[in-house]
């Protein structure tokens, strides 16, 4: 009988912790840890939203948005000189001065004597039979061959080049005017006043009236070729007026730019000004 009722007490026991087990696993997550775990969801979705935000900064916080182009001033060539007149018909005289090579009248009798002189060098150098004075020889052979006559001479070459102006020709300064506020005193000009008076046009130095060219002035001028004007119903003219490389002899070519400037005239099919900027930085005017 003692023997059953250890089994029956057993057999009981097992039965409560089976139940209890049961109850255990039907019962609801505990609150406090859901609602950790969506607190964790709603941090991980704010760092993804930020995250996103951020692609639009570098490192260090900028702005990596693309800004919006600059105008670009363009041109075919330009060259730079003194001007000399202004006409009434709105053309230009400007002194061009160029650098180019020129013989040299005795180059030809100095040529000769050099070579002469080689020779002579060079045969002390092989009849000489002390070794010192044999180095000494073969020395100043070298020096003689390393220093040939020049051929050439650079000279400045100056002649007047007439261009005419465009349409829309523009006046530019090198460096801004003084300026001055109400009460007289000197306004000085920071990096934003100047970029201000510079103007968003693009242009190389800064706006000024067409009476602010004088002659005898130094200019830097940039030229534009006209569009090609042809036979009513043609795409261009065959024929095309003169470049100003052929006038002056070169000078920045920007071709492949197709927003350069172009002006049309019914009379001259050659290169126009399109800028001048007054050289008025340069002290000798």
């Amino acid at each position: 009988m003692r023997l059953v009722a250890s089994l029956t007490a057993i057999l009981f026991s097992l039965a409560v912790l089976n139940f209890a087990a049961a109850q255990e696993a039907k019962a609801p997550a505990n609150p406090e840890i859901k609602k950790d775990d969506d607190k964790k969801t709603a941090d991980d979705k704010g760092k993804d939203d930020k995250g996103k935000d951020d692609k639009t900064k570098d490192d260090k916080g900028k702005d990596k948005t693309p800004k919006a182009a600059k105008p670009t001033f363009t041109y075919d060539s330009t060259f730079a000189g003194k001007l000399m007149t202004v006409a009434q018909n709105g053309e230009l005289t400007i002194q061009y001065t160029q650098k180019v090579p020129v013989p040299r009248p005795s180059f030809q009798q100095e040529y000769l004597t050099w070579q002469q002189s080689l020779s002579s060098r060079y045969g002390q150098y092989l009849q000489e039979k002390n070794p010192s004075q044999k180095y000494n020889h073969l020395i100043e052979y070298q020096k003689l061959q390393a220093k040939p006559p020049v051929q050439y001479e650079i000279k400045d070459m100056t002649k007047d080049v007439v261009v005419k102006q465009a349409k829309t020709m523009k006046i530019r300064l090198a460096v801004p005017e003084l300026q001055y506020d109400d009460k007289g005193n000197l306004v000085k000009l920071d990096a934003t006043k100047l970029k201000e008076l510079q103007g968003p046009e693009g242009y190389p130095g800064y706006p000024a009236e067409i009476a602010a060219l004088q002659t005898n002035q130094y200019v830097h001028v940039f030229m534009v070729k006209p569009a090609a004007k042809g036979p009513k119903g043609s795409k261009e003219d065959p024929k095309k007026g003169p470049d100003i490389s052929d006038i002056i002899g070169g000078g920045v070519k920007d071709g492949d730019n197709k927003q350069a400037p172009t002006i049309v005239d019914e009379d001259w099919n050659g290169p126009r000004v399109i800028l001048v900027v007054i050289r008025n930085d340069l002290f000798k005017q």
